[in-house]
């Protein structure tokens, strides 16, 4: 068993994630005009959005020459976006509908209820609401995270007749979890765990894994179905960028770079925290939250 030489912190959560594009104005359409991001920051070759105009969830970057992503390749399976409730699920639900737009799927998770599209250039997104946690089952020491069909015409049924539900997002969606395309899983594992510190909430085959830290379903999941022994992420690809992981407090981050150097893992230092790959070359980036952080 790996030895777990840092914890991460309960109370962690998830920040923004880059996406390297090739059409920006097509992508701010899509995220914006459809999805009903708003734009909070547009710079010349990036655009930032969000709900909140202190919490940025996308971050678009043009890149049009990059190359696209080959399927075998680390990267991006899907981010993944929480809404509030299951009344805000069933208002994507209705609005992706009567869209047309092709959702890829529909689940039941046992702890969340999900949809599933990718954007214009192909990047997964996962519209998600959760269960409550007194509901959630454990066998032993796995959680209990499964996928049977979405009782769709139960989920419709809470905004039937309802025409003001708004946009398909709206305030209060949030980064619930990132999952990953990795070409190692077990080197993968390692990482998550013994270095970055979350728990392991369940091995799934031998092919996929999630970890969460603070008892969470999962903020991390790791899947090799694709991509095992392909070619790791690539700073020249579409697709992601990198992830933001968000602590409370600036000590845990001191904590983690300790982690980091005691095992000889390269990281780099950046404005707000560090940056640091994972074994299959997805980047992120780590750091306190500004609004826990001591005066200068």
């Amino acid at each position: 068993m790996d030895e777990q030489n840092f914890q991460a912190p309960e109370d962690l959560r998830l920040g923004a994630v880059s996406l390297r594009v090739r059409n920006l104005g097509a992508m701010i359409d899509f995220y914006s005009d459809f999805l009903g991001f708003e734009v909070l920051h547009h710079h010349q070759d990036q655009v930032e959005l969000g709900f909140d105009p202190n919490q940025t969830l996308v971050i678009l970057e043009s890149f049009a020459d990059g190359a696209l992503r080959p399927r075998q390749a680390a990267g991006l399976y899907h981010f993944a976006l929480l809404v509030p409730d299951r009344v805000r699920l069933a208002q994507a639900l209705k609005l992706l509908g009567e869209s047309g737009y092709p959702l890829q799927g529909v689940a039941d998770h046992f702890v969340s209820e999900a949809l599933y599209l990718a954007d214009p250039e192909g990047n997964g997104i996962e519209i998600y609401a959760d269960r409550a946690r007194e509901v959630w089952r454990w066998d032993d020491a796995q959680l209990r995270i499964g996928t049977v069909p979405l009782n769709i015409d139960e989920i419709l049924h809470l905004v039937e007749g309802d025409e003001g539900y708004g946009t398909i997002l709206s305030n209060g969606t949030v980064m619930g979890h990132m999952h990953l395309q990795v070409t190692h899983l077990q080197e993968a594992m390692h990482f998550y765990k013994s270095i970055l510190g979350f728990d392991s909430m369940g091995l799934y085959g031998t092919s996929a894994a999630f970890y969460s830290a603070g008892g969470y379903h999962h903020h991390i999941g790791l899947n090799s179905w694709a991509s095992a022994d392909g070619p790791g992420a690539g700073e020249d690809m579409l697709g992601l960028g990198q992830f933001e992981i968000i602590y409370p407090d600036p000590l845990q981050l001191n904590a983690l770079t300790e982690s980091l150097s005691m095992n000889g893992l390269a990281f780099e230092e950046c404005e707000e925290g560090i940056q640091v790959a994972d074994p299959s070359g997805n980047l992120i980036k780590i750091f306190a939250d500004p609004a826990n952080s001591m005066p200068s």
